[in-house]
């Protein structure tokens, strides 16, 4: 018995610690990747399950009202909550900080919840505005699916929200525990009510899902927020939050403008090539997400209370370490990417109705968005320095001329190469808008120096990788060219974040 109170005072006392930046971007990364796994299992249930049935398609219709608005609202409030929190902290004290927390938990679950009332009382309007090409059985079906994911909303705000005060504690393992929950709850609701539900059996797995990542992070941080973790903001409050939130909305709401421009020019390509991007996309964003998530949501936090107290030096370095390890990381990994782009899609996709044309077009994209691996990465990091120095309607004022430019580079590059064109406009405009943040950064803010040598030998061989395996080696027999491509690019990336590696390691495994 005494075992086990031992044990279980360990896990509590570990479940209400904080941790530094490098553990928690291990523990975040580690689950993220775990959920990724969940996540394709889930997947494989639901291809089981339901197939390309016009239930799912109504499933498909009837969430996209609550992801696109819920996660502008819950995102954007999300994104400012850790700087004003911070500030308040450090200002007016812990107490001051936590009724703030209260606050704008309860000022943004009104928000959700009256956008909720929206979705179920119209939820025609919804459909016609975000599936206008479909009709009959579907859009009945999709009408009753959007009623029951009118509470979605909220709760997707609340795990957001919550997760983020979580963050802003440095409970970086909490929030990221409590963010992995998701996807074996909705496993487990798939197999207990698809089976006679059918499509809806889904819908109520996902709500379970998101409630259960809502209620382990109301758990985890019941220090910050008590037992009602809901309250009032002062006007003064409420009028800041939503100035500095309200950029956040239209920024959001121009990178879903700057993809569905993408997607027009791309239907007036030959068929599949909507879906070839779509694909394509997918696998980028997976790898990317891998490597940078855990990296950006943990330092964010760290880089705020460097802004908060106007500490630039240190908000310098700071980034400039998630730089350079965003381009020693990514940059093998991206000529990895380019050179190996049809093996990596046949080996993801290839079965079924996905035919060798199929690869063929995805692999093309693939390519064209690959470097956006690092300039995402990057941008990123940049953009979080606007944001925890609060200044947010600058950042969004500097993205307007993108949506022109990404349309404009969709025209031009889409005739020569089609869907490739496409992507290759997307990573063009990435970079581009990296290029406009250092500038802006070093002449408005003073603060530049943003990378420093050791990103040099990462992108020269790199860049000399790609051209070995696509000119001298390119007619080297097949499984011993991508054996050797494996080989190399995984040397690479060890040799590359060998410190970084080694230093997490070390944090982890301090006792």
């Amino acid at each position: 018995m005494d075992n086990v109170k031992i044990t279980k005072n360990k896990i509590s006392t570990f479940l209400n610690s904080h941790q530094t930046v490098i553990s928690g971007t291990f523990w975040i990364t580690f689950f993220t990747l775990s959920s990724k796994l969940f996540g394709f299992i889930k997947q494989i249930l639901i291809g089981m399950f339901f197939g390309t049935s016009r239930g799912y398609d109504a499933v498909v219709i009837a969430s996209g009202p609550s992801d696109f608005v819920a996660g502008i609202i819950a995102g954007a409030f999300a994104m400012i909550a850790i700087p004003l929190y911070l500030e308040e902290k450090a200002k007016n004290g812990d107490e001051s900080a936590k009724k703030f927390a209260r606050g704008l938990l309860g000022f943004t679950s009104i928000f959700l919840a009256l956008f909720g009332l929206l979705l179920l009382v119209f939820p025609d309007f919804w459909i016609e505005i975000f599936a206008p090409g479909f009709s009959g059985q579907t859009v009945i079906l999709a009408r009753e699916y959007l009623r029951i994911f009118a509470i979605l909303p909220l709760l997707t705000g609340w795990s957001s929200i919550f997760g983020t005060f979580l963050r802003g504690e440095r409970k970086f393992f909490q929030s990221a525990l409590a963010g992995f929950v998701i996807s074996p709850v909705v496993i487990i609701g798939l197999l207990i009510f698809a089976p006679f539900m059918k499509e809806g059996g889904y819908v109520i797995a996902l709500e379970m899902g998101t409630a259960a990542t809502g209620f382990f992070s109301y758990l985890f941080g019941m220090k910050i927020w008590g037992k009602f973790p809901f309250g009032m903001l002062s006007n003064d409050k409420i009028k800041r939050s939503l100035y500095l939130a309200s950029p956040l909305f239209i920024s959001t709401a121009f990178g879903t403008i700057s993809s569905l421009t993408d997607k027009g020019f791309a239907s007036a390509l030959p068929a599949g090539s909507v879906s070839a991007l779509s694909y394509s996309w997918t696998i980028i964003t997976v790898i990317y997400g891998l490597v940078t998530y855990g990296v950006l949501s943990s330092s964010f936090t760290s880089v705020s209370e460097s802004a908060v107290v106007s500490d630039e030096i240190a908000l310098r370095d700071k980034t400039r370490a998630m730089n350079e390890f965003f381009i020693k990381a990514l940059a093998p990994i991206t000529a990895f990417t380019i050179v190996a782009a049809s093996w990596i899609v046949s080996v993801i996709y290839q079965r079924g109705a996905f035919n060798a044309n199929s690869v063929e077009m995805t692999s093309v994209a693939v390519v064209g968005f690959s470097t956006m691996m690092i300039t995402m990465a990057i941008d990123g990091a940049l953009g979080n320095i606007y944001i925890a120095k609060k200044r947010t309607w600058r950042l969004t004022s500097l993205s307007l001329p993108f949506i022109l430019l990404n349309a404009y580079m969709d025209w031009v590059l889409m005739g020569p190469f089609k869907q490739g064109g496409i992507a290759a406009s997307s990573s063009i405009v990435s970079f581009a808008w990296m290029i406009v943040l250092l500038i802006d950064l070093k002449y408005k803010f003073k603060i530049s120096k943003l990378f420093s040598a050791k990103t040099i030998l990462p992108l020269i061989t790199s860049s000399i990788y790609v051209w070995l395996f696509v000119s001298p080696l390119a007619n080297l027999h097949s499984r011993a060219k991508l054996a050797l491509e494996i080989l190399i690019a995984t040397v690479m990336t060890l040799f590359f974040t060998r410190n970084e590696v080694r230093m997490i390691l070390k944090r982890i495994t301090r006792k």
